[in-house]
């Protein structure tokens, strides 16, 4: 990660209710203005507005005017500033490191990120979406044409991003604004459109309505991670992973609806109520003073229910228990039993194969159990096996010679 160079800047208008004065950010290739929320966990996570301003505006502009719009959710806010009017070829390394370095190194839930722009800059942002894999999971976009150099293929691939594209009736654009929408649409893009009577604005009730729509597809996210963990799809999901999901929603509570906040903590009570069944049994045999039944019960939660806050403290319960002396010489008393046994098995196995007179198979057996059980007898009398086998190859090689 790059190092970010911070000064404050005020933002004239701003909003002070829970909002952090802007910043601007440094990066290699330009500047940003930044917006973070003061309210929430230090180390929460926020949904995000990247705002590119257009030919007539500037950073500050379009911070003074993402923020004075009402929000049902604190959003951090990123604001870059282009080299000239409008936006050029010049400023596209500026904004793939938007995507790339900053969005990493700013406090988002990378889930919940509008790329929105206004005239060229809404001309830009679908050049990023389009293009350049600009990481967003919705755009919305105002008073701009669609760019010519996009290919239906690239539009293809990113058809899933919602769109919100807005055009006033009375926009030099709106006619350009149509013929794009045809070509997005016939690539499958998902495009919401609003025509308000407008001109070529800035427009505050577009604006409004945009965040509003936005905040519609972050309720929609949220649910569609809710419905994902109570009913295990995708199947690959594991519990854990289901666990972990709903833990983000309760553990940034400042970052989501209420209501949701509320399903996410019924649903997590209810998924993880067998783990805390099994951890409280594992428990129950540490006072018992049956330290490797817990053990292996701790394990097993660990396994199941990675990378949940549940997996965490039956981790550190495990490591607890290894750093008792009694509980670590008994584990690898009995680590030494298991490998013993399961070397026996291969044993078995390379004996059959000299009997049957296939030594390739007898060979690659003994190398298998010497490698994974190099402490045990069997291995011992594998490694023999090998130096008898080189042995009588030598032999052979010699008086082939």
């Amino acid at each position: 990660m790059l190092p970010l160079i911070v000064t404050c800047c005020l933002v004239a208008n701003a909003p002070s209710d829970g909002i952090a004065a802007a910043e601007w950010v440094a990066l290699d290739s330009g500047r940003c203005l930044v917006s973070r929320p003061q309210r929430g966990a230090i180390d929460g996570r926020f949904p995000a507005v990247v705002c590119l301003h257009g030919t007539d505006t500037d950073a500050e502009d379009m911070m003074t005017f993402w923020r004075s719009l009402a929000a049902s959710l604190p959003f951090v806010i990123v604001a870059p500033q282009g080299t000239t009017n409008g936006w050029g070829r010049d400023d596209v390394a500026l904004l793939d490191e938007v995507g790339t370095e900053l969005l990493r190194a700013l406090p988002i839930d990378r889930s919940r990120v509008l790329l929105a722009g206004h005239s060229a800059g809404g001309a830009m942002a679908m050049h990023l979406l389009y293009t350049r894999g600009f990481p967003c999971t919705a755009v919305a976009v105002t008073a701009n044409y669609v760019p010519s150099n996009m290919t239906d293929q690239q539009i293809k691939a990113r058809a899933h991003v919602p769109v919100l594209y807005a055009v006033g009736l009375e926009d030099p654009n709106r006619q350009p604004m149509l013929d794009g929408l045809v070509r997005l649409r016939a690539n499958g893009a998902f495009v919401t459109v609003r025509r308000p009577p407008i001109g070529h604005v800035l427009d505050r009730g577009v604006g409004q309505d945009a965040l509003l729509w936005f905040e519609a597809r972050c309720r929609a996210i949220v649910e569609t991670t809710l419905a994902t963990a109570r009913t295990a799809q995708p199947a690959s999901a594991s519990i854990g992973e289901r666990i972990a999901a709903i833990e983000a929603i309760v553990q940034n509570v400042n970052a989501h609806f209420d209501d949701q906040v509320s399903a996410a903590r019924s649903l997590l009570a209810e998924l993880v109520a067998p783990g805390r069944r099994r951890l409280a049994e594992a428990k129950a045999s540490i006072d018992a003073g049956q330290p490797l039944s817990a053990y292996d019960l701790l394990v097993a939660i660990e396994v199941e229910f990675r990378p949940s806050r549940l997996c965490d403290e039956a981790r550190g319960l495990r490591i607890g228990l290894e750093s008792e002396e009694r509980v670590a010489t008994a584990l690898a008393a009995r680590r030494t039993a298991e490998h013993g046994r399961l070397a026996d098995e291969m044993w078995r196995t390379v004996v059959l194969a000299l009997a049957a007179g296939d030594g390739d198979k007898a060979r690659r057996g003994c190398t298998r159990l010497a490698a994974r059980f190099p402490e045990t007898r069997r291995a011992a009398q594998a490694r023999k096996v090998l130096a008898e086998m080189e042995k009588v190859r030598l032999k052979e090689k010699a008086i082939d010679h």
